[in-house]
């Protein structure tokens, strides 16, 4: 079953290279989404997600690196999205690093990463993102997390 309302749409899908984020980029791309998939350190396997997503969808997924602890990358993958794409319609906040945390040999700067990583940084891509999704008159945002402070 295709999603006929995702036809055309831009979308934006962190940890798109593997995992569930690759399998969200497929589907988008399968049901008519212009898809851009960002990776944090594994080119390869970015590489071959935008392949896997190109043989399903009728635009070429375009890849990104962007560190989501980063703010910097975050605004430049939000303005490539723009200035390729024209819009941003969805963004898929699926990046994420799970270091569990020893509280015997606790590591603050582990610990900070991961909050960066999980936390702070969806809630800056949200942030960044939402002003150029209301001007396509979408709001919808489809995140990891449903409702912040909620």
């Amino acid at each position: 079953m295709r999603l006929e309302h995702l036809l055309g749409r831009k979308a934006i899908v962190t940890g798109g290279s593997r995992g569930i984020g690759r399998e969200i980029a497929k589907r988008l791309g399968r049901d008519g989404a212009e898809v851009i998939l960002t990776y944090s350190t594994n080119l390869a396997a970015a590489e071959s997600a935008s392949r896997e997503v190109a043989a399903l969808s009728r635009f070429r997924p375009h890849i990104r690196r962007c560190d989501v602890a980063l703010e910097n990358d975050i605004r430049r993958t939000v303005e490539f999205a723009v200035d390729t794409m024209g819009a941003i319609d969805i963004l898929v906040n699926n990046a994420g690093i799970m270091n569990p945390c020893d509280p015997i040999d606790f590591d603050p700067n582990e610990a900070r990463k991961v909050m960066d990583v999980n936390v702070f940084g969806p809630a800056r891509f949200v942030a960044l993102a939402r002003p150029f999704m209301q001007k396509t008159g979408t709001d919808g945002l489809s995140t990891s997390h449903r409702r912040w402070g909620s």
